[in-house]
């Protein structure tokens, strides 16, 4: 499978008064087409921040970061916003859409940023619109649509450019458990039906018990990555 993300050896410090924290210790991670991935653990972890490294809203210490086969680890966040619009969607917490913005225009907006022709355009929203369920509720601003519609919208939003990743940050920690198993399964017929990678920074157990591989974090470091754990032990049992 083609690599979408390669990290590796990343660190990150930060200074909390007079102390040094060390957000991230030398960590490598691949994630392949086709992911459907969470990086889980406690707060402090490091898991926001390597998911705010990866999406370049932020710049690691040392390390190597390569996104859909550009090799972005010298270029600055100014130069990176190309490569966000172009390779990446993000989903957030708390949704940030535009609130003077329809629901449809708030999907439509990364597009507004390219050079893509009106037909292809409406189009694409259209359809991203009418597949996470929202066709009825395109003129809505985001003050008239309920905590998972507007979810909905993100998702189309992170989507509607044709991304080779999606980051999604805590996607469920503002929706109810109903609402949330509902988005859970959105994202992952979307990731089976696209291809596009899904990378979820959280400690919500219903998406750790829903992703195909979990990476868990503590204190800057992986615990564990039990997708590669898996594959070691197919490996070891049929060597023996």
């Amino acid at each position: 499978m083609k690599p979408v993300i390669v990290v590796e050896r990343v660190s990150k410090s930060y200074h909390l008064d007079r102390t040094e924290v060390r957000a991230l210790q030398d960590l490598d991670i691949t994630i392949e087409e086709g992911e459907f991935t969470a990086l889980a653990g406690p707060s402090g972890s490091g898991k926001t921040t390597l998911l705010n490294i990866i999406g370049c809203i932020d710049k690691p210490d040392r390390g190597r970061l390569v996104l859909d086969g550009v090799d972005v680890t010298e270029r600055s966040l100014n130069s990176l916003a190309s490569v966000r619009r172009e390779r990446l969607g993000y989903i957030f917490q708390l949704f940030n859409l535009i609130p003077v913005l329809t629901a449809y225009e708030n999907v439509e907006y990364p597009l507004l940023l390219t050079n893509m022709p009106g037909a292809e355009r409406r189009n694409r929203v259209k359809t991203l619109m009418e597949r996470v369920g929202l066709a009825g509720k395109s003129r809505h601003k985001p003050g008239q649509l309920s905590g998972g519609e507007r979810q909905r919208v993100a998702i189309a939003r992170a989507l509607v450019s044709g991304p080779a990743a999606v980051l999604a940050d805590e996607p469920t920690a503002n929706l109810d458990s109903v609402t949330s198993s509902e988005i859970l399964d959105l994202m992952q017929e979307l990731n089976r039906e696209r291809g596009v990678v899904f990378l979820f920074s959280t400690h919500d157990p219903r998406i750790v018990s829903k992703a195909r591989r979990v990476v868990r974090l503590l204190d800057g470091k992986i615990l564990e990555d039990t997708a590669a754990a898996a594959a070691a032990q197919a490996e070891i049992a049929v060597l023996h």
